[in-house]
Protein backbone atom coordinates (compact mmCIF):
# COMPACT_ATOMS: atom_id res chain seq x y z
CA UNK A 1 0.00 0.00 0.00
CA UNK A 2 0.98 3.23 -1.05
CA UNK A 3 1.70 5.74 2.40
CA UNK A 4 1.88 9.24 0.56
CA UNK A 5 0.87 10.95 -2.32
CA UNK A 6 1.45 14.44 -3.74
CA UNK A 7 -1.62 15.62 -5.87
CA UNK A 8 -2.67 19.26 -7.64
CA UNK A 9 -6.03 20.87 -6.64
CA UNK A 10 -7.36 22.95 -8.70
CA UNK A 11 -9.49 26.45 -8.39
CA UNK A 12 -13.13 27.10 -9.37
CA UNK A 13 -14.73 29.64 -10.87
CA UNK A 14 -18.34 30.52 -11.31
CA UNK A 15 -19.36 31.22 -14.90
CA UNK A 16 -22.97 31.65 -13.74
CA UNK A 17 -24.54 32.21 -10.18
CA UNK A 18 -27.79 32.84 -9.20
CA UNK A 19 -28.95 32.79 -5.84
CA UNK A 20 -32.83 31.68 -5.46
CA UNK A 21 -34.85 31.20 -1.76
CA UNK A 22 -33.14 31.18 1.69
CA UNK A 23 -33.78 27.50 3.01
CA UNK A 24 -34.84 26.08 6.43
CA UNK A 25 -31.30 25.07 7.38
CA UNK A 26 -30.24 28.67 6.84
CA UNK A 27 -28.10 28.04 3.37
CA UNK A 28 -29.60 29.36 0.16
CA UNK A 29 -30.30 27.10 -3.08
CA UNK A 30 -28.25 28.62 -5.63
CA UNK A 31 -28.16 27.67 -9.77
CA UNK A 32 -24.57 27.83 -10.39
CA UNK A 33 -22.13 26.52 -13.54
CA UNK A 34 -19.25 25.27 -12.20
CA UNK A 35 -15.74 25.28 -13.71
CA UNK A 36 -12.09 24.42 -12.91
CA UNK A 37 -8.94 26.11 -14.08
CA UNK A 38 -5.00 25.61 -14.19
CA UNK A 39 -4.16 27.32 -10.71
CA UNK A 40 -3.73 24.92 -8.20
CA UNK A 41 -2.58 23.83 -4.82
CA UNK A 42 -0.19 21.21 -4.52
CA UNK A 43 -0.77 18.75 -1.88
CA UNK A 44 1.18 16.10 0.25
CA UNK A 45 -1.19 13.59 2.04
CA UNK A 46 0.68 10.69 3.94
CA UNK A 47 -0.80 7.71 5.89
CA UNK A 48 0.74 6.41 9.32
CA UNK A 49 -1.47 3.40 9.90
CA UNK A 50 -1.18 2.49 13.96
CA UNK A 51 -0.46 6.48 14.69
CA UNK A 52 -3.82 7.92 14.70
CA UNK A 53 -3.85 12.02 14.20
CA UNK A 54 -4.84 14.35 11.80
CA UNK A 55 -1.98 16.86 11.23
CA UNK A 56 -2.62 19.87 8.74
CA UNK A 57 -0.14 22.52 7.66
CA UNK A 58 0.69 25.14 4.91
CA UNK A 59 3.09 26.81 3.74
CA UNK A 60 0.65 29.71 5.04
CA UNK A 61 0.82 30.41 8.21
CA UNK A 62 -2.58 32.12 8.34
CA UNK A 63 -4.29 29.30 7.55
CA UNK A 64 -5.58 26.75 10.76
CA UNK A 65 -4.34 24.12 11.10
CA UNK A 66 -5.16 20.17 11.80
CA UNK A 67 -8.93 19.35 12.16
CA UNK A 68 -9.95 23.34 12.16
CA UNK A 69 -8.62 23.34 8.82
CA UNK A 70 -10.96 21.96 6.23
CA UNK A 71 -8.41 19.53 4.73
CA UNK A 72 -8.36 18.39 8.14
CA UNK A 73 -12.21 17.91 8.30
CA UNK A 74 -12.15 15.83 5.52
CA UNK A 75 -9.97 13.42 6.60
CA UNK A 76 -11.75 13.08 9.71
CA UNK A 77 -14.95 12.82 7.85
CA UNK A 78 -13.13 10.14 5.38
CA UNK A 79 -11.72 8.15 8.38
CA UNK A 80 -15.06 7.91 10.57
CA UNK A 81 -16.70 6.68 7.18
CA UNK A 82 -14.61 3.96 6.36
CA UNK A 83 -14.00 2.78 10.13
CA UNK A 84 -10.28 3.62 10.45
CA UNK A 85 -9.91 5.60 13.75
CA UNK A 86 -6.70 3.42 13.68
CA UNK A 87 -4.91 5.57 10.35
CA UNK A 88 -3.18 8.54 11.39
CA UNK A 89 -3.10 11.42 8.37
CA UNK A 90 -0.26 13.89 7.67
CA UNK A 91 -1.04 16.59 5.02
CA UNK A 92 1.26 19.77 3.77
CA UNK A 93 -0.17 22.48 1.37
CA UNK A 94 2.04 24.64 -0.54
CA UNK A 95 -0.67 27.75 -1.15
CA UNK A 96 -0.73 29.48 -4.44
CA UNK A 97 -4.78 29.88 -4.71
CA UNK A 98 -5.07 33.10 -2.86
CA UNK A 99 -7.28 32.63 0.82
CA UNK A 100 -11.04 34.24 0.72
CA UNK A 101 -11.04 34.88 -2.69
CA UNK A 102 -13.84 32.84 -4.54
CA UNK A 103 -12.01 30.52 -5.72
CA UNK A 104 -12.66 27.63 -3.73
CA UNK A 105 -9.04 27.04 -2.59
CA UNK A 106 -9.78 25.66 1.16
CA UNK A 107 -13.04 23.07 -0.68
CA UNK A 108 -10.35 21.73 -3.43
CA UNK A 109 -8.02 21.11 -0.49
CA UNK A 110 -10.56 18.75 1.01
CA UNK A 111 -11.72 17.40 -1.98
CA UNK A 112 -7.99 16.63 -2.86
CA UNK A 113 -7.54 15.44 0.25
CA UNK A 114 -10.60 12.62 -0.40
CA UNK A 115 -8.94 11.57 -3.25
CA UNK A 116 -5.96 11.13 -2.21
CA UNK A 117 -6.61 9.14 1.09
CA UNK A 118 -10.02 6.71 -0.92
CA UNK A 119 -6.45 6.33 -3.33
CA UNK A 120 -4.28 5.69 -0.51
CA UNK A 121 -6.47 3.41 1.86
CA UNK A 122 -7.67 1.11 -1.58
CA UNK A 123 -10.96 2.07 -0.48
CA UNK A 124 -12.22 1.80 -4.53
CA UNK A 125 -15.12 4.21 -3.58
CA UNK A 126 -16.50 6.37 -6.70
CA UNK A 127 -17.12 10.07 -7.26
CA UNK A 128 -20.48 9.51 -5.44
CA UNK A 129 -19.83 8.48 -2.58
CA UNK A 130 -16.69 11.17 -2.40
CA UNK A 131 -19.34 13.99 -3.09
CA UNK A 132 -21.48 12.50 -0.19
CA UNK A 133 -19.07 12.75 2.29
CA UNK A 134 -17.59 16.06 0.90
CA UNK A 135 -20.88 17.68 1.01
CA UNK A 136 -20.76 17.13 4.91
CA UNK A 137 -17.35 19.30 4.89
CA UNK A 138 -18.35 22.42 2.73
CA UNK A 139 -20.85 22.83 -0.32
CA UNK A 140 -18.34 23.41 -2.64
CA UNK A 141 -16.56 19.98 -2.06
CA UNK A 142 -18.45 17.98 -4.07
CA UNK A 143 -17.90 19.23 -7.17
CA UNK A 144 -13.59 19.71 -6.55
CA UNK A 145 -13.46 16.04 -5.99
CA UNK A 146 -13.34 15.49 -9.70
CA UNK A 147 -13.43 19.13 -11.03
CA UNK A 148 -13.95 20.08 -14.90
CA UNK A 149 -17.16 21.49 -15.88
CA UNK A 150 -20.84 20.76 -13.96
CA UNK A 151 -24.01 22.44 -12.94
CA UNK A 152 -24.30 23.09 -9.25
CA UNK A 153 -27.91 23.00 -7.15
CA UNK A 154 -29.05 23.03 -3.88
CA UNK A 155 -26.19 24.46 -1.67
CA UNK A 156 -24.30 23.61 -4.88
CA UNK A 157 -23.98 19.77 -3.61
CA UNK A 158 -26.14 18.32 -6.55
CA UNK A 159 -24.19 17.69 -9.45
CA UNK A 160 -25.30 17.78 -13.44
CA UNK A 161 -21.88 16.69 -15.37
CA UNK A 162 -21.29 19.09 -18.35
CA UNK A 163 -19.24 19.36 -21.68
CA UNK A 164 -15.69 20.49 -21.01
CA UNK A 165 -14.98 24.23 -22.01
CA UNK A 166 -13.47 25.09 -24.31
CA UNK A 167 -9.94 26.24 -23.91
CA UNK A 168 -9.84 29.93 -23.91
CA UNK A 169 -7.37 32.02 -21.77
CA UNK A 170 -8.94 33.01 -18.64
CA UNK A 171 -7.71 36.14 -16.52
CA UNK A 172 -7.92 36.29 -12.61
CA UNK A 173 -7.49 39.20 -10.83
CA UNK A 174 -7.99 40.17 -7.35
CA UNK A 175 -8.08 43.43 -5.85
CA UNK A 176 -6.55 44.39 -2.07
CA UNK A 177 -10.25 43.70 -0.05
CA UNK A 178 -11.95 40.99 1.34
CA UNK A 179 -15.32 39.90 1.15
CA UNK A 180 -16.90 38.03 3.75
CA UNK A 181 -19.56 34.91 2.33
CA UNK A 182 -22.27 35.06 4.87
CA UNK A 183 -21.84 39.32 4.91
CA UNK A 184 -22.73 38.65 0.75
CA UNK A 185 -25.53 36.67 1.35
CA UNK A 186 -27.47 38.86 4.29
CA UNK A 187 -27.08 41.76 1.86
CA UNK A 188 -28.87 40.33 -1.86
CA UNK A 189 -31.75 41.15 -2.32
CA UNK A 190 -32.92 38.20 -3.75
CA UNK A 191 -36.69 38.35 -3.56
CA UNK A 192 -36.69 42.28 -5.78
CA UNK A 193 -34.96 41.17 -8.85
CA UNK A 194 -35.92 38.89 -11.64
CA UNK A 195 -34.22 35.28 -11.70
CA UNK A 196 -32.13 34.71 -14.43
CA UNK A 197 -32.29 32.01 -16.17
CA UNK A 198 -29.42 29.04 -16.25
CA UNK A 199 -27.70 28.92 -19.54
CA UNK A 200 -29.04 26.56 -22.24
CA UNK A 201 -26.02 24.02 -22.50
CA UNK A 202 -26.93 20.37 -24.40
CA UNK A 203 -25.41 17.37 -21.95
CA UNK A 204 -24.39 16.09 -25.93
CA UNK A 205 -22.35 19.19 -27.00
CA UNK A 206 -18.65 18.46 -27.31
CA UNK A 207 -17.66 21.62 -25.34
CA UNK A 208 -19.24 24.10 -23.95
CA UNK A 209 -18.78 27.06 -26.75
CA UNK A 210 -17.27 30.59 -24.85
CA UNK A 211 -19.19 32.46 -27.96
CA UNK A 212 -22.71 30.96 -26.66
CA UNK A 213 -21.67 31.41 -22.47
CA UNK A 214 -21.16 35.23 -23.18
CA UNK A 215 -24.08 36.35 -22.81
CA UNK A 216 -25.13 34.08 -20.24
CA UNK A 217 -22.99 34.68 -17.19
CA UNK A 218 -24.07 36.58 -14.70
CA UNK A 219 -23.19 36.33 -10.68
CA UNK A 220 -25.94 37.21 -7.97
CA UNK A 221 -23.15 39.35 -5.82
CA UNK A 222 -21.47 41.37 -8.48
CA UNK A 223 -23.74 44.74 -7.68
CA UNK A 224 -23.78 44.31 -3.72
CA UNK A 225 -19.98 43.39 -3.79
CA UNK A 226 -18.93 45.97 -6.00
CA UNK A 227 -20.88 48.81 -4.53
CA UNK A 228 -19.44 48.29 -1.62
CA UNK A 229 -16.09 47.44 -2.59
CA UNK A 230 -15.48 49.62 -5.88
CA UNK A 231 -12.04 48.47 -6.98
CA UNK A 232 -13.75 45.11 -7.57
CA UNK A 233 -15.71 47.63 -10.46
CA UNK A 234 -12.66 48.78 -11.24
CA UNK A 235 -11.21 45.23 -12.04
CA UNK A 236 -14.08 44.44 -13.97
CA UNK A 237 -14.15 47.94 -16.47
CA UNK A 238 -10.61 47.20 -16.55
CA UNK A 239 -11.08 43.38 -18.14
CA UNK A 240 -14.04 44.71 -20.19
CA UNK A 241 -12.48 47.83 -21.31
CA UNK A 242 -8.97 46.10 -22.08
CA UNK A 243 -11.34 43.27 -24.54
CA UNK A 244 -12.80 40.73 -22.41
CA UNK A 245 -15.11 38.83 -23.91
CA UNK A 246 -16.63 38.62 -20.20
CA UNK A 247 -15.77 39.28 -17.09
CA UNK A 248 -17.83 38.57 -13.87
CA UNK A 249 -16.93 37.53 -10.06
CA UNK A 250 -16.24 33.92 -9.15
CA UNK A 251 -18.42 32.94 -5.99
CA UNK A 252 -19.04 35.66 -3.69
CA UNK A 253 -15.50 37.74 -5.14
CA UNK A 254 -13.46 39.50 -4.85
CA UNK A 255 -11.60 37.65 -7.62
CA UNK A 256 -12.84 38.71 -10.97
CA UNK A 257 -12.26 36.54 -14.13
CA UNK A 258 -12.48 38.09 -17.62
CA UNK A 259 -12.70 35.13 -20.55
CA UNK A 260 -10.26 36.95 -23.75
CA UNK A 261 -10.13 36.01 -27.15
CA UNK A 262 -6.24 35.72 -27.17
CA UNK A 263 -3.20 35.78 -25.13
CA UNK A 264 -2.25 39.26 -26.61
CA UNK A 265 -5.41 40.77 -25.75
CA UNK A 266 -5.07 39.28 -22.11
CA UNK A 267 -1.85 40.64 -21.63
CA UNK A 268 -2.86 43.75 -21.75
CA UNK A 269 -5.47 43.76 -19.17
CA UNK A 270 -3.13 42.00 -17.25
CA UNK A 271 -0.16 44.58 -17.43
CA UNK A 272 -3.09 47.28 -16.79
CA UNK A 273 -4.27 45.22 -13.73
CA UNK A 274 -0.61 44.78 -12.38
CA UNK A 275 -0.13 48.77 -12.79
CA UNK A 276 -2.52 48.97 -9.72
CA UNK A 277 -1.26 46.34 -7.84
CA UNK A 278 -3.88 43.89 -8.67
CA UNK A 279 -3.35 40.19 -7.40
CA UNK A 280 -3.72 38.15 -11.17
CA UNK A 281 -2.82 35.05 -12.95
CA UNK A 282 -2.96 33.69 -16.38
CA UNK A 283 -5.26 30.08 -16.18
CA UNK A 284 -6.79 27.71 -18.61
CA UNK A 285 -9.98 25.65 -17.82
CA UNK A 286 -9.04 21.83 -17.07
CA UNK A 287 -11.56 18.86 -17.13
CA UNK A 288 -12.27 16.51 -14.50
CA UNK A 289 -9.34 14.71 -12.76
CA UNK A 290 -9.30 10.59 -12.58
CA UNK A 291 -10.42 9.29 -9.07
CA UNK A 292 -7.34 6.26 -9.42
CA UNK A 293 -4.39 6.48 -10.63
Amino acid sequence: MERALTLESPAKINLFLEVLERRSDGYHEIDTLFQTVSLSDTLEVEVAPGRPGIEVAADDPSLPRDEENLAGRAARALLDEAGRPDVGVRVRIAKRIPVGAGLGGGSGDAATVLVALARLLDLGWGAGRLEEIGARVGSDVPFLVRGGSARGRGRGERLTRLPPLEAAPILLAKPPVSVSTRWAYDNLRTGLTPRKPFPKIAAADASLRVSELVGSMWNAFVEPVADVHPSVREVLGAMLGRGALAASLTGTGPTVFGIFADESTLGDAERDLRSKSFWSARVVPTGERPLRS
